[in-house]
C-alpha cells in the first residue's frame, strides 16, 4: 500500500465456473483467489461473475474481516458483481445496486456500489463495481449499442454519487472489449 494512500482496491473478474464461459470448478481456483487475498490484503474487492457457487465457497472462507455487500438481487438470484469489503478497514455507510436498463438480465450486468468510511482517517469513499455486456460475434453492432448505454448509465450513476456524497468514487469493473477489430 502506498504511504499516500487510504484504500487498497482490487477488481477481479473470477470467471464463472460454468464451462459454456470457459470456467472450471471453483473450489480449487477459490483456494487459490483467498491465497492471493491473503497476500495482498484489499480493502475493497469488485468480483465479476461471482455464481452462487463462488458465493458459497468464499462467504464460507473469507474469514470474519471481509463481508459481501449485496449478494442477493432477489429470492432466486445472487449477485454477479458484489463488492467485498474488509470491515475492520472500512465502515458501510451506504450502498445500492443498480440493473441496467439493456442487456443480460441475470445479475451479471450491474453496478454494486457503497459509501465507506475509511476507519484510520474518517476520510469518505465511493466504490463501484460493475460488469458490462460483451461483444457477441457477429452481433458487433447490436452488442456495443448495449454496452455503450451501459458505460453511459454508469457514468450517470458515479456522477450522481459523486454529487451527492462530494467525495472519491473508485469504479471497479470488467469493461470488456474485443481483442482484435476496431470495436
Amino acid at each position: 500500500l502506498s504511504k499516500d494512500a487510504d484504500v487498497r482496491v482490487m477488481s477481479y473478474n473470477i470467471l464463472a465456473h460454468m464451462k459454456s464461459w470457459g470456467g472450471s470448478p471453483v473450489p480449487p481456483r477459490a483456494k487459490m483467489l483467498l491465497m492471493m487475498l491473503d497476500e495482498i490484503q484489499p480493502d475493497v474487492i469488485g468480483i465479476q461473475e461471482m455464481s452462487s457457487d463462488w458465493h458459497k465457497v468464499l462467504e464460507a472462507n473469507l474469514g470474519d474481516e471481509y463481508v459481501v455487500l449485496h449478494p442477493d438481487i432477489d429470492i432466486f438470484n445472487k449477485n454477479k458483481t458484489p463488492i467485498i469489503y474488509n470491515k475492520d478497514k472500512l465502515m458501510l455507510i451506504e450502498s445500492g445496486y443498480y440493473a441496467y436498463k439493456e442487456g443480460d438480465e441475470n445479475g451479471c450486468r450491474a453496478i454494486t456500489w457503497g459509501l465507506f468510511t475509511v476507519n484510520a482517517t474518517g476520510k469518505y469513499v465511493i466504490v463501484t463495481n460493475t460488469h458490462l455486456n460483451f461483444i457477441k460475434d457477429g452481433q458487433e453492432s447490436k452488442s456495443l449499442e448495449i454496452m455503450k448505454s451501459q458505460a453511459e448509465e454508469l457514468i450517470s450513476k458515479i456522477n450522481e454519487l459523486y454529487g451527492r456524497y462530494s467525495c472519491p468514487v473508485i469504479a471497479c469493473g470488467d469493461y470488456n472489449s474485443m481483442e482484435s477489430g476496431d470495436i
